[in-house]
């Protein structure tokens, strides 16, 4: 039995040292997270483009405003081909977007107009159910809304 034991770790070292070539590059793995980074920032930069087109459009800077509106569009046009999107993750996709909204649109469009940013205006239903929380409790879930939207392709892409 200690002969076929030793004569079994023989093979076995001499069969892996075999596999080893100090001379071949290792394999190049891709990332892991390459496709979560490239949809968070393809999130943020195009609520950002949008929330600053929009507060610049409301000062009266028109052509600024409508500029970076149409690069929140370019962005969402041109996302498809960057990546790779997988048709059965649409709705993490979707769902990511409108949290990272939720999160992040109001602070940005209010330190773009030079508002504080648990402002919230009076013409939409968005904002006038943000009048009725306290500015602490909104800005509270703005940042859970903003997590949540950024932890979503983490750990679902």
């Amino acid at each position: 039995m200690r002969t076929l034991l030793t004569i079994l770790l023989l093979t076995c070292s001499v069969l892996v040292s075999a596999q080893y070539n100090p001379y071949q590059k290792p394999v190049e793995q891709e990332w892991r997270y390459k496709e979560a980074a490239i949809t968070i920032a393809f999130n943020i930069a195009t609520v950002a483009l949008d929330a600053m087109g929009d507060a610049y459009n409301d000062m009266g800077r028109k052509e600024l405003g409508h500029f970076l509106n149409a690069g929140a569009i370019g962005l969402f046009v041109i996302r498809p081909f960057v990546g790779d999107i997988r048709k059965l993750n649409a709705g993490w996709y979707v769902s990511s977007y409108l949290f990272i909204r939720m999160g992040s649109f109001d602070p940005i469009y209010n330190a773009t107009r030079g508002l504080p940013l648990g402002y919230s205006g009076v013409s939409s239903f968005w904002d006038q159910g943000w009048q009725r929380q306290p500015d602490s409790w909104k800005l509270a879930y703005q940042g859970l809304f903003f997590t949540v939207g950024f932890f979503i392709p983490i750990n679902q892409l």
